[in-house]
């Protein structure tokens, strides 16, 4: 099976691959984003490898694709091709992806003081939703303010599915 950092990845395992894998990572909390994202870059190393997927594991890798991607375009203005994550101002790379996370770094220091800037957490905010366009609807910028660990942990889960997707 093939190894990466000491351990076998899943998809190179049940492939029966040699060599190393990528080794998918799971968004902070699980959930079904990051099964899904497991499941997409298992998929791809199969394909990769021109490896044939039984029925079942197919229409399961499909399923957790399909509920990331609601999951992601539900969130973030974008739609997934083939080309990536595409957005109105175009493809989002990694490098965008790693800029976002320095951003919510930043945020995470702030609400980590004891008494967290309101100010900062505004103009943090917006150049995190300036890095990584959102789906904001009909909210404004205000309402959408990272103001707490729970909805900080929201935004770490999104980008780590979006890097998944990548």
């Amino acid at each position: 099976a093939g190894r990466q950092g000491g351990r076998a990845t899943a998809a190179a395992a049940a492939a029966g691959m040699k060599g190393p894998a990528p080794v998918p990572k799971a968004p902070p909390g699980g959930g079904a984003a990051g099964a899904a994202a497991a499941a997409a870059a298992a998929a791809a190393a199969a394909a990769a490898a021109n490896i044939k997927l039984t029925a079942g594991v197919s229409s399961l890798v499909q399923y957790l694709y399909n509920e990331a991607t609601v999951g992601l375009t539900s969130q973030i203005d974008a739609k997934i091709s083939r080309r990536g994550i595409e957005t109105p101002l175009g493809v989002l790379s990694y490098s965008q992806i790693r800029k976002g996370n320095a951003v919510l770094n930043k945020i995470s220091e702030e609400l980590s003081r004891p008494q967290p800037r309101s100010h900062m957490l505004e103009a943090l905010s917006s150049e995190y939703y300036t890095k990584i366009p959102h789906n904001l609807g009909r909210s404004s910028i205000k309402s959408m303010i990272i103001r707490t660990p729970e909805q900080l942990k929201k935004k770490e889960e999104l980008a780590q599915l979006m890097a998944d997707c990548l």
